[in-house]
């Protein structure tokens, strides 16, 4: 498991092991942001019923969250790193929201739901060998007392326009 928070100064970088002058605070680790995802996921309600989604594309990995057969929540991943190093536009992935029904649902239903809207909420940073600055719906937890800085920042979205997903990139998508 991973240390989700670094509980005591640091005297040395954990990046290349050179003394920091003056020592850095106690703070939150960046997989905290990504535990602030899977509990929002996981946790908003019910006992949900999760599966991994079928995304055609090898840098992007999907699951669903179904609560009583019915599709509540959706996280996808975008693993390419955009590091540093990169250069030129950052690239993106364009999610469409096509739905096929199981059994017992009907293309009304299909329809019904592709004409919707969904809040998305983003996992942000700036490239993936960062060690700070990341954003969990507009919130950082980089303050003194990891107390959420920031406004909540949820977007509305039209199911049938898709969401585009950044490289390095995480959003969850509430239906």
């Amino acid at each position: 498991m991973l240390n989700q928070i670094q509980p005591i100064s640091l005297n040395r970088s954990i990046v290349d092991g050179s003394p920091l002058d003056p020592p850095q605070p106690p703070h939150i680790q960046p997989s905290f942001y990504a535990a602030l995802l899977v509990d929002t996921f996981v946790g908003l309600g019910g006992s949900p019923h999760l599966v991994e989604l079928s995304v055609p594309n090898d840098n992007v990995t999907g699951y669903a969250a179904f609560v009583n057969g019915f599709i509540k929540r959706a996280v996808f991943v975008n693993l390419e790193a955009w590091l540093q190093s990169s250069t030129g536009d950052r690239p993106s992935v364009h999610i469409e929201l096509n739905f096929s029904l199981a059994s017992g649902g009907t293309n009304a239903d299909a329809s019904t739901l592709r004409k919707g809207q969904v809040q998305v909420r983003r996992l942000v940073i700036q490239h993936a060998d960062d060690t700070s600055g990341l954003l969990w719906a507009g919130q950082s937890y980089e303050t003194s007392n990891v107390h959420p800085s920031g406004p909540v920042s949820v977007e509305t979205v039209n199911i049938e326009d898709g969401v585009e997903l950044r490289a390095t990139e995480a959003i969850l998508i509430t239906f």
